[in-house]
């Protein structure tokens, strides 16, 4: 079995319960609770052992529907044996978001046609057409000179941001949005609009339009106030009403380049404002690893043979729940017929990202297993992982020490 398409379990805690005491037995689990056992004696260890057994195995207790224990989830394979541990890794959830692109420092002249070229990138688009560049262009034309050219040849750069908005807002992809941005400090008194408006604060249409209306009645362009054009992706959703997800994808974010086409050939900037953050460890996708997991535990087929409908599998995930994620991937060597055979297998452990006993506890079992075997320390990664679910948490951000990785 290939690495990148290992045997994986997917084992899911509940309830915030420390993990499984020392010297139990795996029918001493309670529903939600996890345990790392002794293969030989089938007993549980915990992080007081002196010496963590070299072949182990984790188990997480199954409701049976009333409660009580009604079955367990191993992780894969027979057991895990310590010095064939490949990978061991911690990751905390962290939300997405989306990128935002400003299209800023234009000026205008008049009857002039400018545009603008967005290319979007996600993994419908990816999967719909490869890798073929999908783009969406928005034009507009300035208003005409009426016989000003030799006095007043400069238009108001605050047409070229409505304009391009109404294009992007009546675009029916669903992929991007936009809004006006004050270009500087909009106040009540002097520029009319409904409310002052900090630097980079959002200018309704309204208010646009109030703008404009107040650069009308300036007689030097260099009186007039302006606006600048933020774009923003919008992530792709998931329909999840059954046990097969047909349009799901990861990750969700949309990516966009912006160019500028015409009109903006000696003006205007791009910056980008916010780059995307994919999300890692809700609910949904973890939902699709067990449903992935379910192929090797419960079976390969999904859909009846009988009415060709997806058959109702019972998920132990929360679609809706966010988790923070340990991955511990290893080979299992044996022999037969005079050959070695390594099998790829991996197990990952779901924690809800609110039960930071369970979490730190597990962690901590799991050290003793894999630092001898050169691995290092998660449970400081762990102890750092925070609770705030709104809280980006990249691996870029974090020290040597917290980066998840052993």
């Amino acid at each position: 079995m290939s690495r990148n398409n290992d045997v994986f379990h997917l084992l899911v805690t509940k309830g915030n319960q420390a993990v499984l005491a020392k010297d139990k037995k795996v029918t001493e689990l309670l529903p939600g609770q996890i345990g790392v056992f002794d293969y030989n004696t089938n007993l549980s260890f915990d992080a007081t052992v002196a010496n963590a057994p070299k072949n182990f195995y984790l188990a997480v207790g199954l409701d049976a529907g009333n409660g009580t224990l009604g079955d367990i989830m191993k992780s894969a394979g027979s057991h895990v044996q310590g010095k064939n541990v490949a990978f061991f890794s911690f990751r905390p959830y962290t939300p997405g978001r989306p990128m935002k692109v400003l299209l800023k420092d234009y000026v205008a002249k008049c009857d002039t046609e400018y545009g603008v070229k967005l290319e979007l990138r996600n993994q419908e688009i990816y999967k719909t057409q490869g890798y073929n560049q999908f783009t969406k262009t928005y034009s507009m034309k300035t208003s005409c000179c009426d016989g000003c050219e030799l006095t007043c040849p400069s238009g108001d750069a605050n047409e070229i941001t409505r304009q391009l908005l109404v294009n992007v807002l009546n675009d029916p992809s669903g992929l991007i949005t936009a809004k006006a941005v004050a270009r500087q400090a909009l106040t009540t008194a002097t520029h009319g609009v409904s409310a002052d408006i900090a630097k980079g604060g959002v200018v309704s249409n309204a208010n646009l339009e109030a703008i404009m209306a107040y650069n009308a009645t300036q007689t030097d362009t260099a009186n007039f106030v302006y606006t600048d054009l933020e774009f923003e992706t919008i992530p792709q959703t998931i329909q999840d009403f059954t046990s097969v997800s047909l349009n799901y994808m990861y990750p969700r974010q949309t990516v966009a380049i912006l160019s500028k086409v015409i009109g903006f050939e000696c003006t205007g900037a791009v910056e980008v404002t916010q780059t995307a953050v994919f999300e890692e460890g809700a609910g949904i996708d973890v939902k699709q690893l067990e449903y992935i997991a379910k192929g090797w535990t419960e079976g390969p087929y999904r859909v009846s043979n009988i009415n060709a409908v997806a058959e109702n599998r019972a998920f132990v995930t929360d679609a809706t729940a966010k988790y923070d994620v340990f991955a511990l991937t290893y080979d299992q060597f044996s022999l037969g017929g005079w050959l070695e055979y390594f099998h790829n297998q991996a197990s990952i452990i779901a924690i809800p990202t609110a039960d930071a006993t369970t979490r730190n506890g597990l962690a901590a079992i799991l050290d003793k297993v894999t630092v001898p075997q050169g691995f290092d320390a998660l449970a400081d990664d762990s102890a750092a992982a925070v609770a705030n679910v709104t809280t980006i948490e990249k691996t870029e951000n974090k020290g040597v020490a917290t980066d998840g990785l052993s």
